[in-house]
């Protein structure tokens, strides 16, 4: 039902402004199309739309294998220089509204492709967490911190999955964001479950 009803919206905006999109307006109906996909279990067509809002906004994924290696190559370098940078030498910008349809766009991508393929899952997480630091984004940092624990401890890196985890922890508390606070609690016992 959700489906059809964005469907109507995208036929009547086009009748209404024809090609003279607003992109993020755009951007945002793709991406509760892609919720609305993902909600029924259609996981391919949820991360087309997801795909399609980014490239609308101007942050395109890569999609093949090769430029997938890349850019992830490219996020693990910008996330041991998070860890290594003093903050103050970080690129932190304020969060606009492309920022903030990216920033829920990359909070949702891990989710679908954790099923879907674990190499962009890697991908997903490690964006989320390096554009949710530079954003100042607090549910996008405890998530990407969570997430990279996850990844950590399925390969059996311990040591660097506790301590995103415990970072988790630390973030979620001091937003005093209480959901965040009981996710990061639940990732943290299944790590000590991993343990």
């Amino acid at each position: 039902e959700a489906l059809t009803h964005y469907r109507r919206a995208v036929e009547a905006y086009a009748r209404a402004f024809g090609d003279r999109w607003d992109h993020v307006q755009r951007a945002t109906l793709e991406r509760k199309i892609g919720e609305a996909f993902f909600g029924r279990g259609d996981h391919q067509q949820a991360i087309d739309c997801l795909h399609r809002a980014l490239g609308l906004l101007g942050a395109p994924l890569p999609t093949t294998p090769g430029a997938v290696t890349r850019v992830l190559a490219r996020e693990v370098l910008r996330q041991v220089g998070h860890r290594v940078l003093p903050r103050r030498l970080w690129r932190v910008r304020t969060v606009g509204a492309v920022d903030r349809e990216r920033l829920y766009i990359y909070r949702m991508m891990p989710w679908i492709d954790y099923c879907l393929d674990k190499t962009r899952y890697v991908l997903d997480v490690l964006v989320m967490l390096n554009v949710s630091e530079s954003r100042d984004d607090t549910a996008g940092t405890v998530l990407g911190c969570t997430g990279v624990g996850i990844m950590c401890d399925h390969l059996a890196a311990s040591r660097v999955a506790g301590w995103y985890h415990r970072r988790t922890l630390a973030s979620a508390e001091a937003s005093g964001e209480r959901r965040a606070a009981g996710h990061a609690h639940l990732r943290l016992a299944f790590h000590e479950s991993y343990l």
